[in-house]
């Protein structure tokens, strides 16, 4: 069963969406590591996500603590734990929205996507009825930022951009 291994940034997004159970609706195997399970715990800002609100989304550590230690001087803990998960596990993609977290992801070769990516898949799995509307509370309550080309692309994949090409 292929496994998709989660970085903070995603699943925080869907808790305040009131959505994280799109993740198992989308995903068979999910997966945490234990340093982004203490980043929903403690964020700068959103929501608290408590370990018990991630439900069917499996907490396992990544056994190799030098490859995180390595990633650590790149990327935050959570990034760096959830990326050496990935490549342990071979993982099918790995969720994750900040840079330099996906240019690791790019350079070892693993899939990723990024909460956006993860609102269009749900709109065409018929799970959301709209993603501009989530759009609009990330940025206003997360300061989740996408340039205007990225916001476009997004709102073409959803069916929902109402400007002409």
């Amino acid at each position: 069963m292929p496994v998709v291994v989660s970085d903070t940034s995603p699943i925080r997004a869907l808790a305040l969406l009131e959505r994280i159970p799109l993740l198992n609706a989308l995903f068979a195997d999910v997966r945490v590591p234990p340093a982004v399970v203490q980043e929903l715990a403690q964020p700068r800002i959103g929501p608290v996500v408590r370990a018990e609100q991630l439900v069917g989304i499996a907490i396992q550590a990544p056994q190799d603590r030098g490859r995180v230690a390595d990633l650590r001087r790149r990327v935050d803990a959570g990034e760096a734990e959830a990326i050496a998960l990935a490549l342990e596990v071979r993982a099918e993609r790995i969720l994750i929205d900040d840079k330099a977290g996906r240019g690791v992801a790019a350079e070892l070769h693993l899939p990723f996507s990024g909460t956006l990516a993860l609102l269009v898949l749900a709109k065409h799995s018929g799970l959301v009825d709209a993603v501009r509307p989530m759009i609009d509370r990330l940025r206003a309550e997360l300061n989740f930022y996408m340039d205007d080309g990225l916001e476009h692309t997004i709102l073409r994949q959803a069916g929902e951009d109402s400007s002409s090409d």
